[in-house]
């Protein structure tokens, strides 16, 4: 197997200058530029982000449309008792403080609910790997930088 070297640049848009200097040298056979195959990845991986941060704003305001409705019905089925504290002189706040907290309890409790259920998920996935990266580390040495395989190597982690 030849040779290899990776070459990260700070600047990407000054490909050119350094494909131009680095095809002259010695010992060089090729220079593959591989923006052509991660080009159509990366805009699609810009696609997809955009359309899950789209989704993501339809189901937040589909949980504060939830929450304002279930406000709504839980001031409804109390009506006679809320006007019965209209009469008396209570304020709005006094009133409307009740509703409030339920919701915010309510919601305190999905929040730990959904997060107990993400974290064994979230934890083994990380645990993994750690061990995978670990134990290709422990393979070939302590890697630093990129690639994360040796050089004229192509195993990958």
């Amino acid at each position: 197997m030849p040779q290899t070297i990776w070459i990260t640049l700070e600047d990407p848009e000054q490909y050119e200058g350094i494909t131009s200097a680095v095809q002259g040298l010695d010992g060089v056979s090729r220079v593959r530029d591989l923006r052509e195959q991660v080009g159509p990845i990366l805009t699609t991986i810009t696609k997809m982000r955009t359309y899950a941060l789209g989704t993501a704003g339809l189901l937040v305001l589909a949980a504060l449309l939830l929450v304002a409705n279930t406000i709504r019905l839980a001031a409804f089925a109390r009506r006679k008792e809320i006007g019965i504290m209209r009469l008396v002189g209570a304020s709005t706040l006094y009133i409307a403080l009740p509703f409030l907290l339920e919701a915010l309890v309510t919601a305190l409790v999905s929040v730990a609910l959904a997060g107990g259920a993400l974290a064994p998920s979230s934890t083994s996935r990380s645990a993994t790997w750690r061990r995978t990266c670990a134990s290709c580390r422990g393979s070939r040495g302590t890697s630093s930088g990129w690639p994360p395989w040796p050089s004229g190597s192509s195993a990958r982690c």
